[in-house]
């Protein structure tokens, strides 16, 4: 008599070998993105992106990851319509799982946000950086490493910043001068460098001259030049 045997066939949707070939190409590209070889982890996170969006049902969150890493990766690599592109796709994928306040989530709305301020688009970069402002205040309150906070500082640091300059070039002063005095708050706990706290004052300063006032522009500048001679230091 012939015993019966089960035969079990594949669901619908990634196999084992894809979700480990998943797994192995992010590990493998982050190894890469930290020597700094952006070509070669923007094809194994481009990888991961196609195998996540060939599943049924598709997995959002893999498509999310997938994405938004490859959006950072192309803004280092300095190609912002690539960027746009793929930050818009992570954030639209992080939305339909659910997820919508996290860091991750913040940073790509962050950078959306920088590539929008770059072309001009100022109520578009406004509105990204709104958005990521308040996950990156409420993540800072939750962490608990200091070096984590000091990352997320300089993050909110940043979207401040960019709040500013918004404001400041679609002509609304007032509200540039109070994102200023927030970003310069801000970056007191933060890994912001010495550099980029010099432009942060220069801006700064060039909105308190705008508003008429004469003194607080001076302080900022004087801020401007002590931060430069910091920058020269390093």
């Amino acid at each position: 008599m012939i015993a019966e045997v089960e035969i079990n066939f594949p669901e619908k949707g990634t196999t084992a070998i894809e979700t480990n070939a998943y797994l192995r190409n992010g590990w493998s590209a982050s190894q890469l993105v930290a020597v700094d070889n952006l070509v070669g982890a923007a094809e194994l996170y481009h990888k991961n992106l196609e195998l996540s969006e060939k599943e049924e049902p598709r997995n959002q969150m893999e498509i999310a990851e997938a994405a938004s890493e490859l959006g950072h990766i192309y803004l280092r690599l300095s190609k912002s319509q690539e960027a746009e592109e793929m930050l818009k796709k992570g954030v639209t994928a992080y939305t339909a799982e659910g997820v919508n306040d996290t860091p991750q989530v913040a940073r790509a709305e962050e950078e959306l946000a920088g590539i929008y301020l770059e072309q001009k688009r100022f109520s578009e970069a406004e509105t990204w950086f709104s958005r990521a402002l308040p996950i990156l205040m409420n993540a800072k309150v939750s962490a608990v490493a200091p070096e984590v906070q000091k990352t997320i500082a300089t993050s909110i640091a940043r979207a401040l910043f960019g709040l500013a300059s918004a404001n400041f070039q679609a002509g609304d002063l007032n509200q540039a001068n109070f994102f200023c005095e927030r970003t310069i708050a801000a970056t007191k706990d933060s890994g912001v460098s010495a550099s980029d706290q010099k432009n942060i004052y220069l801006s700064c300063a060039g909105a308190s001259r705008a508003l008429g006032r004469i003194g607080e522009a001076e302080a900022r500048q004087s801020h401007a030049d002590q931060s430069a001679l910091a920058s020269n230091r390093h």
